[in-house]
C-alpha cells in the first residue's frame, strides 16, 4: 500500500533531500512543513508548506490535502512530475559533471600563466 500523504515536520535542518527522497515512497500527495525544503517545494503547486513548525500550522496546511482529492491529485501529478525531471539520476548526473567541469576550468584558469605573472605592460 502506498502512502497518501508524505509529511516532513523537520525544521532545524536542511532535510530537503527526505522530500526528493520520498518519491521512492511513491506518495501521491506531499504535504511538507520545513524550513529547509523550499527548493523542492512550491507551496500549493507541487506541495505544501505550513507557516511554522508548530502542529497546529502543520495540522491546517495538510487538512486540504486530507479533504480534497482534487486537491491531493493535482499536487501529487506535479510533485512527481517536478522530481523526475529536476531530480532524477540522469539529471543528477548531468548537473554533477557540470559541476565538476565548473571546478576543472576555474583551476585552470587561477593556474594559467596570464593568472600568474604580471602582465609585461604593468612592469
Amino acid at each position: 500500500m502506498r502512502p497518501s500523504i508524505f509529511l516532513c515536520s523537520v525544521y532545524r535542518r536542511a532535510a530537503g533531500h527526505i522530500v526528493a527522497e520520498s518519491d521512492g515512497l511513491r506518495p501521491t500527495h506531499r504535504g511538507v512543513a520545513s524550513g529547509g525544503v523550499p527548493e523542492y517545494v512550491e507551496s500549493g503547486v507541487n506541495g505544501i508548506l505550513a507557516a511554522k513548525p508548530s502542529p497546529e500550522a502543520i495540522a491546517e496546511a495538510i487538512l486540504p490535502l486530507l479533504n480534497e482529492s482534487a486537491i491531493r491529485d493535482r499536487i501529487g501529478k506535479r510533485a512527481r512530475k517536478d522530481m523526475t525531471e529536476r531530480f532524477s539520476s540522469d539529471v543528477m548526473v548531468e548537473n554533477t559533471i557540470l559541476a565538476y567541469e565548473d571546478v576543472v576550468r576555474k583551476h585552470h584558469d587561477a593556474a594559467s600563466p596570464a593568472a600568474v605573472l604580471p602582465d609585461a605592460a604593468e612592469s
